[in-house]
């Protein structure tokens, strides 16, 4: 039972490969569905429940656009599922790390804007960013059979539009 979170969470540390995880269109499921929820409950910390809603779908729908642009391009689209399921999976994981840093962020931002807390949150927020991108990088090069400094472009370039998309829909919603 707990096989498959730890496959995720070996994904996470880079141990695992996205050809590890079963292919099952019910663990897809259910990792899209975690990741959508998770996505929201952190998207509340910062907006209305519905525009973290929209974020949360909007989410989800360049993850799977993602996965899906890149085999389609390279024409390995048998791939899909465990490739949805592995950025899905392992976004959970990531995401279930980064509710706490993001309370500790929502936490501070009552006291001065130079607080050492605000400080250190946001030093944690940062490498837990570029752990994402290392996470998507690794993910993808197995997935998409690249070289690991493309993978890790492709990952940085999907987390920076991933990141613009999200703050455009937060200033639209103000």
């Amino acid at each position: 039972m707990l096989r498959i979170p730890k496959l995720f969470v070996d994904l996470c540390l880079l141990r695992a490969n996205p050809q590890d995880l079963p292919l099952s269109v019910a663990l897809e499921l259910i990792t899209l569905a975690t990741y959508t929820a998770l996505s929201y409950v952190l998207a509340l910390s910062s907006t209305t429940p519905g525009t973290a809603l929209l974020a949360a779908l909007v989410d989800v729908g360049m993850l799977v656009g993602l996965a899906y642009a890149g085999l389609w391009i390279l024409d390995l689209k048998n791939r899909l599922t465990k490739l949805i399921t592995a950025l899905a999976g392992s976004g959970t994981i990531w995401q279930l790390v980064a509710l706490p840093v993001m309370s500790l962020l929502i936490g501070s931002s009552d006291k001065t804007p130079d607080s050492t807390l605000a400080a250190f949150g946001y030093l944690l927020l940062l490498a837990l960013v570029a752990w994402a991108i290392f996470i998507i990088g690794h993910i993808l090069r197995h997935a998409l059979n690249m070289k690991f400094f493309f993978a890790l472009g492709v990952a940085l370039l999907y987390v920076y539009t991933s990141m613009r998309v999200g703050s455009a829909l937060f200033i639209a919603a103000q």
